[in-house]
């Protein structure tokens, strides 16, 4: 198995990353526009986790500079299905951390629905912690 940064989106990565999009999450829709802004983006980073040609997981680095620092975001974190419970998920997260400790952040953020226990725990597992504070959301419609 391998991870390694997407920067280009083929029509086979396209498929495979939304099959593991509607695993995450039943009301995403997939946009080709949209993975190929990220894929290109200087701001985030695509990484994919490869059993032989099978893209079997995924997470996204997004990077921004505030006030406070710089800073870092981890979006989309997912195993496929077929593949959870052999500790592909901490491997993932893992090259997320490593890949963040030389690239000058301040800190990493993101979000993880209460239900999912089993990433909660994983996460606490590696050093995270529960940040207090109330998370908002206002969509637009594009």
């Amino acid at each position: 198995m391998k991870i390694e940064q997407i920067t280009t989106i083929t029509d086979e990565v396209f498929e495979q990353i939304n099959t593991l999009m509607i695993a995450l999450s039943a009301s995403y829709q997939p946009d080709r526009a949209t993975m190929k802004l990220l894929a290109s983006s200087e701001n985030s980073k695509l990484y994919i986790l490869r059993k032989d040609k099978q893209i079997i997981g995924c997470y996204t680095l997004g990077y921004y500079v505030s006030p406070t620092g710089r800073k870092a975001c981890l979006e989309d974190v997912v195993v496929h299905p077929d593949f959870r419970g052999l500790g592909l998920g901490k491997t993932l997260i893992t090259h997320a951390i490593n890949e963040l400790s030389d690239s000058g952040v301040k800190q990493v953020l993101f979000t993880s629905k209460p239900s999912r226990i089993a990433a909660n725990e994983l996460y606490k597992s590696l050093g995270f912690t529960q940040k207090e504070t109330n998370v908002y959301i206002m969509k637009f419609s594009s």
